[in-house]
């Protein structure tokens, strides 16, 4: 089945989080998927689990709910793998050992649209091949920078005249959501005469609703759909001359050197990277540069403008709250890094965070003292510190 599929929305407005789906049929088929998904949204789902042999179970805030009071067959869960992916052949791909990661979009009414990152993967269970589906639901808007409480000196950091800027932290932790609403933010700037390209595997947040400054522009390209990879993305970037280059993830050397390369040419990349903080961001590219046979360390040190490090914590009060760990870096600084041996450089950017940046420790203590993470979280993250 595909698009076709007759879809008929249920109204939820009075759905409560924790409530399980009222309209569970004897089989769930590709049709019942949408209004499933219209129900976990009503809830305020972060991200919403379809696992074979499993119930349907969401995220709120962190903690984790049923949806349905049975487990999902497996044929069911692949008739949704059908659904999402638009096509005959997902559960041949994934049983082939493929990952799926899509794009997907319901519109329960005329004036609402939900969007999610989809995930699909093989699995076994109860000795036989199943499905794991994860979606993350996305907002309709980005972010703004107000609602993310960005500080100002951070958000001075993401406007270098050149160079990149790099946001990392582990799967979950919201880097593309903070560099969504710095999107939105430039796109905003009153005269900001901005170029935005931006690469990503799935697009996650769209700007269609963003009330944009009439000088600035953006261009938005999924990959592998609409070009093969994140380095020839940045190759085709440079060809349209553009101020900023958004790279959904530097998660290879080549895209890195393209990455490094476009920003020592004049350009401003973001990008993110897979890391728990600034030290071990610094580590890693800088190991990476060293492997390419292309870029130097120094030549990744000189690029770099700030990285900025990510992780969401439960807020005592509901949801949960945004800690970041961040360096701008100098000149200066990059002239001291570039200057040390290679196995010194993580523990010279470590004492520079210490010196004229924000720690974890830091952001942890004044999260604490506001209120909006549980001591226990502030005590772990002090004993990381070493303190």
């Amino acid at each position: 089945m595909s698009e076709e599929v007759s879809v008929v929305f249920n109204d939820h407005s009075q759905v409560s989080v924790g409530d399980l789906y009222p309209y569970q049929p004897i089989r769930f088929l590709e049709m019942h998927l949408d209004d499933l998904l219209a129900f976990c949204v009503a809830q305020g789902a972060s991200d919403i689990k379809i696992y074979s042999q499993r119930e349907l179970t969401i995220k709120v805030s962190g903690k984790t709910f049923p949806v349905t009071d049975r487990k999902l067959t497996n044929a069911e869960v692949q008739d949704f793998v059908a659904r999402l992916y638009r096509g005959t052949n997902g559960v041949t791909q994934l049983a082939s050992g493929k990952d799926i990661d899509v794009p997907y979009e319901i519109r329960p009414d005329r004036f609402s649209r939900n969007r999610f990152r989809v995930s699909m993967t093989s699995m076994h269970v109860g000795g036989q091949q199943g499905v794991r589906i994860t979606l993350r639901s996305l907002a309709s808007i980005p972010p703004s920078v107000e609602s993310m409480k960005v500080p100002q000196d951070l958000l001075d950091g993401f406007q270098p005249s050149n160079g990149m800027v790099l946001v990392t932290g582990p799967t979950g932790s919201g880097k593309s959501t903070l560099l969504a609403g710095i999107v939105r933010y430039l796109l905003e700037k009153k005269d900001s005469n901005l170029d935005i390209l931006t690469y990503e595997a799935p697009i996650e947040f769209v700007y269609d609703e963003v009330e944009a400054d009439p000088s600035a522009l953006i261009s938005q390209s999924e990959v592998p759909k609409d070009i093969r990879s994140f380095s020839l993305g940045v190759r085709n970037a440079l060809r349209n001359n553009p101020d900023i280059i958004l790279v959904g993830e530097a998660r290879d050397t080549e895209t890195l050197t393209a990455a490094v390369e476009a920003s020592l040419t004049g350009h401003i990349v973001y990008s993110t990277v897979h890391s728990n903080d600034v030290p071990a961001t610094i580590k890693r590219v800088t190991i990476g540069a060293a492997d390419s046979g292309v870029i130097t360390v120094a030549d990744v040190i000189e690029s770099l403008r700030m990285v900025v490090s990510q992780r969401l914590l439960l807020n005592p009060n509901g949801g949960r709250t945004a800690i970041r760990e961040y360096k701008a870096f100098t000149q200066d600084d990059r002239d001291r890094l570039i200057a040390c041996d290679q196995k010194d450089i993580a523990p010279l950017a470590a004492k520079m965070v210490l010196e004229s940046g924000v720690s974890f420790e830091r952001a942890a203590k004044e999260a604490w003292d506001a209120g909006t993470i549980y001591e226990r979280d502030y005590h772990k993250i002090r004993i990381e510190a070493g303190l």
